[in-house]
C-alpha cells in the first residue's frame, strides 16, 4: 500500500491510499479501479484479481473512504470497517462535494504511480469520477501534448445517473438526510435495495462499509452526484468510453456524445448494481474485448 499526501485548497493535507499490482508490460494498458459511493477498493477485488494477471492495476480509496479515511498523529491511516466517530468532525479535506475534485485525486495518483495512458474503470459514483477524469477543464487535459500519466479512456460500471435530471434531483434531496444518518441505517437500506433477490453474493461487508463512512463524507458524495454535469462531460468527450449497465440502464446517453464512435454501451445479465462482485466473469471479457478493439490486440 502507498500513501499520497495532497495539499488541499485550504491548507489541509489530504491522504489518498492506493496500491499497484500486476505486470508492467509495454503492450498492455494500465488500469485504475475506482469504487462507488460509500465503498472502498475492496469492492473492486474480483475484477482486480482477474485484471492484474495481464495488466498493471492501481486500486485506490477515494478521499474520506476506506484507508483514506483519516490519519493519526503517527501517520497511520484508515481502519477498514471501523465506524467513524460521528461525534468528531471528519479530517480537514476529507469531505469532497464534487466529482471533479475526486477526479483530480485520480489524476494525482496516476501521476504519483507513474502510470502510462491508463484507462479508469469506475463503479457507480466511481463511474462519474472516471468520466470526469477525461474531461476536467482545469486539469492537464488541456495541455498539448498530454502528460503520459493522463487517462486515455474510461469504463463506467453501472454508473450513478449521468444526465438524468430526476435522478440528480433525488440525490439532492438525500444530502441532508445522509448527513444525519449517524446509525448508518439509511445507507444500509439503500445498499440492500441495490441487490436483486436473485443475486447470490454475500453483500454484508459492502453494506456495513457503506454504513460506516462518516455521514458528512457520504453526504458530500451525494452532493457530488447531484451536481455533476454529466451531460456536459459527455458533450465534451474526446476519448473512448465504455458504459456497462446492470439491471437498469440510463437511456439517451449516445445522443449526448458528439462522436458516437467514442461511446460503447453494454449490459450484464442477471445481476444487480454490484455486478463487479456478482458476475465478474461477464464483465472481464467485455472489458478485455473493448480494450482490444479500442487500443489494439495487445491490450486484451
Amino acid at each position: 500500500m502507498s500513501l499520497l499526501r495532497i495539499r488541499g485548497s485550504q491548507g489541509s493535507t489530504n491522504l489518498i491510499s492506493y496500491a499497484v499490482s500486476g505486470p508492467r508490460a509495454a503492450r498492455t494498458r494500465d488500469l485504475v479501479l475506482v469504487h462507488g459511493w460509500g465503498c472502498d477498493r475492496e469492492s473492486m477485488t474480483p475484477l482486480r484479481e482477474r485484471l492484474e494477471q495481464t495488466h498493471r492495476v492501481l486500486t485506490m480509496d477515494l478521499r474520506g473512504h476506506g484507508q483514506s479515511q483519516e490519519s493519526g498523529e503517527d501517520g497511520s491511516v484508515g481502519a477498514g470497517l471501523r465506524r467513524a466517530d460521528h461525534e468528531v468532525d471528519p479530517p480537514a479535506g476529507a469531505v469532497v462535494t464534487s466529482i471533479e475534485e475526486f477526479a483530480a485525486d485520480v489524476h494525482a495518483v496516476c501521476e504519483a504511480a507513474g502510470l502510462v495512458a491508463p484507462v479508469v474503470v469506475g463503479h457507480s459514483m466511481g463511474g462519474l469520477v472516471a468520466l470526469a477524469a477525461l474531461s476536467r477543464a482545469d486539469s492537464p487535459i488541456r495541455r498539448s501534448p498530454l502528460p503520459t500519466w493522463h487517462p486515455a479512456g474510461a469504463v463506467l460500471l453501472d454508473p450513478a445517473l449521468i444526465a438524468h435530471e430526476r435522478g440528480k434531483a433525488y440525490w439532492a434531496t438525500q444530502v441532508e438526510p445522509v448527513a444525519r444518518d449517524y446509525t448508518g441505517d439509511l445507507r444500509r437500506r439503500f445498499a440492500r435495495s441495490l441487490v436483486l433477490p436473485t443475486d447470490r453474493g454475500d453483500y454484508d461487508r459492502i453494506v456495513e462499509v457503506m454504513a460506516a463512512v462518516h455521514p458528512r463524507v457520504a453526504a458530500g458524495g451525494a452532493q457530488a452526484m447531484a451536481t455533476f454535469d454529466g451531460a456536459g462531460a459527455l458533450g465534451q468527450l474526446a476519448a473512448p468510453a465504455l458504459v456497462i449497465h446492470a439491471a437498469t440502464a440510463e437511456r439517451g446517453l449516445e445522443q449526448l456524445v458528439p462522436d458516437p464512435s467514442l461511446l460503447t454501451l453494454g449490459r450484464t445479465v442477471g445481476a444487480g448494481h454490484f455486478h463487479q462482485l456478482e458476475v465478474p466473469e461477464q464483465l472481464l471479457p467485455m472489458i478485455q474485448r473493448w480494450l482490444s478493439v479500442t487500443y489494439g490486440p495487445d491490450d486484451d
